[in-house]
């Protein structure tokens, strides 16, 4: 289980808490081995640690095909990953100490550069992302993007599969710096052939917001159990 940062302080409080139930006689040793072995938490560090003090923007590529299928989904995933960094930034994470979010390249502002610029789709990224006056852009790309495994609309199951990258701007030149597949799938654990419990607009929701989740956590420290 992965405890994201606002769950951090419960992280840390279970210990406290078990530590007094032993003080007060009800577990004994016994109750505080267990506690340990269930609470031992361990902090994961970022892949890449270049986004503090920069000036950051995200940008999402989908193929065709996909965009045809859901035309928001490019501006919905960056949405969601622009959150979750200012969400992390409140939240004092140290890989975003000094990290600006200009206007001019929110989700919003990117998408609308994209659409109103389609050819630069083929453009090598190294191109597009000094045209978008940031010094850090995150670049995802989305290789498939499914809500039915099986193709049975019935069942659900979310998937998202891509590759994340991080293109630095240095006096108008760009280079990638960042490499990484990324993925997520929701619900985390239902079964692969998906669940007829959810429903399409659940399902779209939640896999977006847990591939976000999976992005961020390239950059900002996180602890897992």
């Amino acid at each position: 289980m992965t405890c994201r940062r606002p769950a951090r302080a419960l992280c840390r409080l279970a210990p406290a808490l078990l530590l007094s139930l032993v003080a007060a006689g009800t577990g004994g040793c016994s109750v505080l081995g267990l506690a340990a072995a269930r609470t031992t938490s361990l902090t994961v560090k970022p892949t890449y640690a270049g986004l503090a003090g920069q000036s950051l923007g995200v940008m999402v590529s989908v193929d065709r095909g996909t965009q045809i299928d859901y035309p928001r989904l490019q501006l919905d995933i960056a949405q969601v990953v622009d959150a979750d960094f200012r969400e992390s930034q409140r939240l004092k994470a140290d890989e975003l100490k000094g990290t600006q979010f200009p206007a001019t390249a929110n989700p919003q502002a990117v998408f609308a550069f994209q659409r109103n610029y389609p050819d630069l789709e083929a453009e090598p990224v190294v191109n597009v992302a000094p045209k978008l006056g940031v010094s850090r852009l995150i670049y995802l790309e989305v290789d498939s993007f499914t809500l039915n495994p099986t193709d049975v609309l019935e069942l659900f199951r979310g998937e998202v599969v891509g590759r994340v990258k991080v293109v630095e701007v240095t006096n108008g030149v760009g280079k990638v710096v960042y490499d990484d597949q990324v993925s997520a799938t929701f619900p985390e654990k239902g079964p692969e052939q998906g669940t007829p419990n959810l429903n399409r607009a659940t399902t779209y929701r939640g896999a977006i917001s847990a591939f976000g989740t999976a992005v961020v956590q390239k950059f900002v420290a996180y602890e897992t159990n």
